[in-house]
């Protein structure tokens, strides 16, 4: 009995650690992997001088962990960007040959046009007639009437920077 009383507070000091490090996803692995290392280790020693060492591991892993996945996160944005701006940088060289112009990214408006359909529907007397062997007498018909116009309007759209 008293080995299931010191694994309670084991097995939630696992599942404490481990929590940050699901819940962050693949991309900063590795980066909170280091950051609750870090944390628990800081945690351990601050723990054992206030007489607390357990508390203190779980603590600590879980503000690695935490602080590990945002430094993380943050790395791969500033990463992300980075290549951006280099593939953007190549594509103008590239692209342009030395020659060319850059124009930055800007709004244009441009006429498009749409129909409006304007069909209307009429009834029409038709009058007696033979089909064939059967005589069909005079009756109304709904008859559609096509009509329509096309409308002109324009649109604001976004024109993204390239070379003229």
């Amino acid at each position: 009995m008293n080995t299931n009383v010191k694994l309670i507070p084991m097995v939630g000091m696992v599942l404490l650690v481990a929590a940050p490090l699901v819940l962050t996803g693949c991309t900063t692995l590795q980066t909170t992997a280091v950051g609750t290392a870090l944390g628990a280790g800081v945690g351990a020693i601050a723990g054992h001088q206030s007489g607390r060492a357990g508390e203190g591991v779980a603590i600590g892993a879980g503000a690695g962990a935490l602080t590990g996945a945002l430094v993380g996160s943050m790395m791969e944005n500033h990463a992300l960007k980075a290549e951006r701006r280099a593939i953007e940088r190549s594509n103008r060289v590239a692209y342009s040959g030395g020659s060319g112009n850059w124009i930055d990214g800007h709004y244009e408006y441009v006429v498009k046009k749409e129909w409006v359909d304007t069909t209307t529907t009429e009834r029409v007397w038709v009058k007696e007639y033979q089909d064939g062997d059967r005589r069909i007498e005079g009756h109304y018909e709904v008859r559609k009437v096509p009509s329509g116009y096309y409308r002109e309007y324009e649109e604001k759209i976004w024109i993204p920077g390239h070379y003229e």
